[in-house]
């Protein structure tokens, strides 16, 4: 008796359900991108240059006027404005940049590093840098296989978070060091007083990272497992990375790091809650910070 179906119509039949089932996956990371004002195309060129530039203002200086002035001259030298986030606080304080609070991050998107370049050398962008206390810019070169693909593995961390145990919902840790509940105290703390200064109500939390592998081998796989258990948790709670890659440096001189992450989380609640959690006090016994600068961000709709 012959089979029901060939060999290619069962095919067929997978990759329609396959279809079926990343197309509202995708469409819930579009939505999350349109909720923080996120203007991130899935595809741009391998010659596109990404910058990430983190401002601190003068003490009366105005948020808004910082952003739109900063990003009226990148765009009228090609530039797109990808993200603008307000500080909310430093989770994490790179000993690189002198212990700066900063106020702003502006992340921005150029069709390649000489367009950048020729945008840094004009004196319109100076003068507008000029305005504030303190600026930092680091290139990325974002991954555009890992994000674009990232809607899907997060999906398939989901299916298989009931074999490798589910992160969600999070479970209070019952034992802390000293070392970490005061830490856990520090940053709860702060993201508490942050938000209630820039009101995160329920919007979605962005977190900056710029990171400074080890090089000891054994570092770094320890590191690679806590991102690997990051990444299934975030997979659980379709949250986690929105721009990932290689970090690239604009100047011969500065602060100097390997890798820059833009991680989205649903809320400034969501967070906290993560960090008192069993899940955290599991994955991050093992994790080895180098030099890294966490600034949690709520987004700024210019």
């Amino acid at each position: 008796m012959p089979s029901l179906f060939s060999l290619n119509s069962l095919l067929l039949v997978l990759f329609v359900i396959l279809v079926a089932t990343l197309v509202p996956q995708y469409q819930h990371y579009a939505k999350v991108r349109e909720s923080i004002g996120d203007q991130q195309s899935v595809y741009h060129s391998s010659d596109t240059l990404h910058t990430v530039t983190l401002i601190k203002l003068q003490p009366k200086g105005s948020v808004s006027r910082a952003v739109s002035g900063l990003k009226g001259v990148e765009e009228e030298k090609g530039g797109k404005l990808i993200y603008a986030g307000m500080a909310v606080h430093t989770l994490i304080q790179t000993e690189q940049l002198q212990g700066i609070e900063w106020d702003l991050v502006l992340l921005t998107q150029w069709p390649s590093r000489d367009a950048y370049q020729t945008a840094e050398a004009s004196q319109e962008r100076e003068n507008v840098l000029s305005t504030f206390q303190y600026s930092y810019t680091i290139g990325m070169r974002r991954s555009r296989s890992l994000m674009g693909l990232w809607p899907a593995i997060s999906m398939f961390f989901r299916w298989i978070a009931p074999i490798r145990g589910p992160a969600l919902p999070f479970k209070p840790a019952t034992e802390h060091t000293p070392t970490q509940k005061a830490k856990i105290a520090e940053i709860g703390g702060g993201v508490k007083k942050g938000c209630k200064r820039v009101r995160c109500g329920d919007s979605g939390m962005t977190v900056l990272n710029l990171m400074l592998e080890h090089e000891d081998a054994e570092k770094v796989s320890a590191n690679r497992d806590y991102g690997l258990s990051m990444l299934g948790m975030f997979g659980e709670a379709s949250a986690g990375p929105l721009h990932y890659g290689a970090a690239e440096h604009l100047t011969e001189e500065g602060a100097r790091y390997h890798t820059v992450a833009f991680v989205y989380y649903p809320s400034a609640a969501f967070f906290t809650e993560m960090i008192h959690s069993e899940h955290m006090a599991k994955v991050g016994a093992g994790k080895s910070l180098r030099d890294t600068l966490a600034l949690a961000t709520i987004p700024l709709i210019i």
